[in-house]
């Protein structure tokens, strides 16, 4: 199976067990966790990560032994002044974060830049395609 995603600051985690040649990928907007009353808490990072564990977990995947990659976090428009504006760039460290919170080790990251990214992962083989898209 392959999953398809469009990533500009967000960012996607693609977690990957080499044994059970199983994988996933979530894609969220805004670093860390929400407030307890967002409506769509999985646009955040903790929750739609924590839920990808979730489903890899039920399928018998132990975290210590997954690979991760990480794309996203592009500034698609002026850099802004203020550091907490900076959506992509903060979404990158939370991802590169947590992945080191949980053990979980980096194998491969295509982030930041000024352009989006599409990617393709391979579910079966943890291989993921990237392509920059232009601003035309």
């Amino acid at each position: 199976m392959q999953i398809t995603t469009i990533l500009g600051s967000c960012v996607s985690i693609c977690l990957f067990e080499p044994a059970r040649r199983i994988g996933g990928l979530n894609h969220f907007l805004f670093s860390g966790r929400p407030s307890r009353h967002e409506p769509t808490p999985h646009r955040w990072g903790e929750p739609a990560s924590e839920a990808l564990l979730e489903r890899l977990a039920a399928l018998g995947v132990s975290e210590k032994s997954l690979r991760a990659k990480v794309f996203g976090g592009a500034q698609m428009g002026p850099q802004p002044a203020s550091p907490h504006l900076r959506i992509g760039e903060r979404n990158v460290e939370w991802a590169l974060s947590w992945l080191l919170s949980k053990g979980i080790l980096v194998v491969g990251q295509s982030v930041g830049g000024r352009l989006g990214r599409k990617i393709i992962m391979d579910c079966g083989t943890g291989e993921v395609w990237v392509k920059e898209l232009s601003r035309e």
